[in-house]
């Protein structure tokens, strides 16, 4: 609609009141962006690596600390049991050689020398259980007097796993 009532008007610069016409960078520029936005998502990647390995170590330490906890506690209850086990074993050798004493006194009463000698090779004896031996004995030695029964109870109650032969 060419109307001659209206003047042909050439716009020759921006009109007024309209955004400017934007920059539109070099490739140069372009070539540069580019470069950064790429360092920036490697540093991004690199970040995210490092926090998760970071999280793995801290769970790799805490893992290790309890482990350490459970060994102490481990080692504390294995040093109780050993200190225990000592203690029965001192008691048990005590408690045999009182039993072996009045053995003697007992044996080379009534029975003689030789079922004394029989009882101290037992105890002295590498095999599984000599306390089934001592025990034996006892009980032989008991019913030769029955008086002296007690004692056979004091030695079988020292070992009741050793059981009868």
């Amino acid at each position: 609609m060419n109307d001659a009532r209206w003047p042909k008007v050439e716009i020759t610069g921006p009109i007024e009141g309209t955004a400017p016409e934007p920059h539109r960078p070099s490739m140069d520029e372009l070539i540069r962006i580019t470069a950064a936005e790429q360092r920036a998502t490697k540093a991004e990647a690199e970040a995210e690596a490092a926090t998760k390995r970071a999280e793995a170590a801290e769970i790799e330490r805490d893992t290790c600390w309890q482990r350490r906890t459970e060994t102490e506690v481990k080692l504390v209850a294995a040093e109780r049991q050993l200190t225990e086990a000592q203690a029965e074993a001192a008691g048990l050798r005590d408690a045999l050689r009182w039993a072996m004493g009045n053995l003697r006194s007992g044996l080379n009463e009534w029975c003689g020398d030789h079922a004394y000698h029989k009882a101290r090779a037992a105890i002295s004896a590498t095999g599984p259980s000599p306390y089934a031996e001592v025990v034996r004995v006892a009980r032989l030695w008991a019913i030769a007097r029955a008086s002296h029964g007690d004692l056979a109870k004091a030695v079988s109650a020292l070992n009741p796993k050793a059981g009868e032969k």
